[in-house]
């Protein structure tokens, strides 16, 4: 799967948990023009601002995401207190 594809899952997850339409649409055309760490930035962000509980799974994928594109964990180590199961 390339990085975009697996970007795009985290947005469409993130769609899933609650993220609202304008945020994800936001993201969804930062990551069409290849803005790849503005949307995954925006989607964490938002996912935090909003303290929208994540699961354990959508969190790894975040990381996997972010591992594939090199971001620092700095970038969505704020989504761990976000964590329900």
């Amino acid at each position: 799967m390339k990085k975009n594809e697996r970007l795009r899952q985290m947005i469409d997850y993130a769609k899933e948990l609650g993220l609202n339409e304008k945020d994800i649409l936001f993201a969804i055309e930062t990551l069409e023009v290849n803005e790849y760490g503005l949307s995954f930035d925006h989607v964490t962000e938002q996912l935090y601002e909003y303290n929208t509980p994540i699961t354990s799974e959508f969190y790894y994928l975040v990381s996997e995401v972010a591992c594939e594109f090199k971001f620092d964990e700095t970038r969505y180590s704020i989504l761990k207190g976000l964590i329900k199961e």
